[in-house]
């Protein structure tokens, strides 16, 4: 919906309109000044269907922060849009963040997944030249170098940053800057020495296509320490929910969250984050913004309690008289996804008073500006995720202070 009514904001609809596709809508207008705007679901073979005829021309196809689908080969989406794209003349990526974990780690997939040109994909956008080159950085051994990877998307890639400029002057203002994050460390506890050196004790594993580091694989063992670090409750739902479909890992979660959390001894960093949030808001008297990778860190922050002896206390909820809103593209507990789309404007003209979000939330174009206080908890392992999800409260914050709180390992 957002870029519908960003559209009607900026175009006459005789000039330029966009509209929600679906099968009817797009049998009744044949226009060429209609924009159609398709959710990742309405992706399916009746939208190929649609696409593959004579009378039809697309001129151009734009991909919206797609780079989670493109991540992978096997991905359903990404087959699907591979199928309408060889009948466009022209496809773009839109992305904040178009290789999440690197270019060496994500690009050759979400490369192809955009133009084509894998080994079983036949039909592509490249040249013969750059597939050669394209495989070559992948698949030769001692083949990937930064730079040739530089110099083969140079023709087609468009940044936009801190220092660029249009006409002669900065599109961001120069007085807009980053603000310097700190790490903080958690309330020391005695599990936690043993958490570290389990940490520190991960030796990473290899890549089989080119027998480098595989940082999904190293990221995957980590975050087991780090979800356990903030409470032992998950190792018990990662055993039980081993052969459980997405939505049923959440209810699990839920429910052993909403049922035991109360019961075990908070850990360093759960104590930690109810004083930071109660200082931000009972004597600071400002707003906040939790950031998660992870549909459990998120579920946990929600239902975040305080030391035992203020157990009947639920952090975020009216027991203390903290308001939040979520940010997610799913409902957790009762936030659901029809309250989301309010929360920017509330946050904003202060009717809550905090928002809990997913990292890939940052990426989309929210304007949350009613906070200065942003809390990660732990790494998004992505500098370019944390770029995106600060900006959502900071580049129209000018002189404003904004602090960053990392959570460390």
């Amino acid at each position: 919906m957002n870029w519908i009514n960003e559209t009607a904001k900026f175009f006459d609809p005789k000039e330029l309109r966009a509209k929600k596709w679906t099968e009817l809508a797009w049998n009744e207008d044949h226009s060429i000044r209609t924009v159609w705007i398709i959710r990742d679901t309405r992706i399916t073979n009746t939208l190929v269907e649609c696409v593959n005829n004579t009378s039809v021309g697309v001129l151009s196809l734009f991909a919206d922060e797609a780079q989670t689908a493109f991540r992978s080969l096997e991905s359903n989406r990404a087959k699907h849009f591979l199928k309408i794209s060889k009948f466009a003349d022209f496809v773009v990526l839109i992305s904040g963040t178009p290789f999440p974990l690197g270019p060496k780690e994500d690009s050759y997939e979400i490369l192809v997944n955009l133009a084509g040109g894998g080994p079983d994909k036949p039909i592509a956008k490249w040249s013969q030249k750059q597939r050669a080159w394209l495989n070559n950085l992948f698949f030769k051994r001692g083949g990937w170098n930064v730079l040739s990877f530089r110099k083969l998307i140079t023709p087609f890639y468009l940044c936009r940053h801190s220092k660029s400029q249009w006409n002669g002057k900065p599109i961001i203002p120069e007085y807009i800057v980053r603000p310097r994050p700190y790490i903080l460390l958690p309330k020391p506890v005695s599990a936690d020495a043993d958490f570290i050196k389990e940490f520190n004790s991960i030796k990473p594993a290899t890549n089989k296509r080119d027998g480098l580091v595989d940082l999904s694989a190293l990221r995957l063992r980590s975050d087991d320490i780090k979800l356990t670090a903030w409470t032992p409750l998950w190792r018990d739902i990662k055993e039980s929910t081993v052969h459980m479909k997405a939505e049923q890992k959440k209810a699990v979660m839920e429910s052993k969250i909403k049922n035991e959390l109360e019961t075990l001894e908070p850990t360093g960093r759960m104590n930690r984050l109810v004083s930071i949030v109660k200082r931000v808001h009972f004597v600071e008297k400002e707003k906040f913004i939790i950031v998660a990778d992870r549909i459990f860190l998120l579920l946990l922050a929600i239902y975040v309690r305080g030391p035992l002896k203020h157990a009947n206390e639920k952090l975020c909820e009216t027991g203390v008289g903290i308001k939040i809103g979520v940010l997610a593209g799913q409902k957790l507990f009762l936030h659901t996804t029809a309250q989301r789309d309010r929360v920017p404007e509330r946050l904003n003209t202060g009717e809550i008073d905090g928002v809990i979000m997913t990292d890939r939330v940052g990426a989309c174009g929210h304007n949350l500006v009613g906070a200065n206080h942003m809390i990660f908890m732990g790494s998004l392992y992505s500098q370019a995720y944390e770029d995106q999800a600060i900006g959502t409260c900071t580049t129209r914050v000018f002189l404003r202070r904004t602090t960053l709180i990392f959570f460390s390992f």
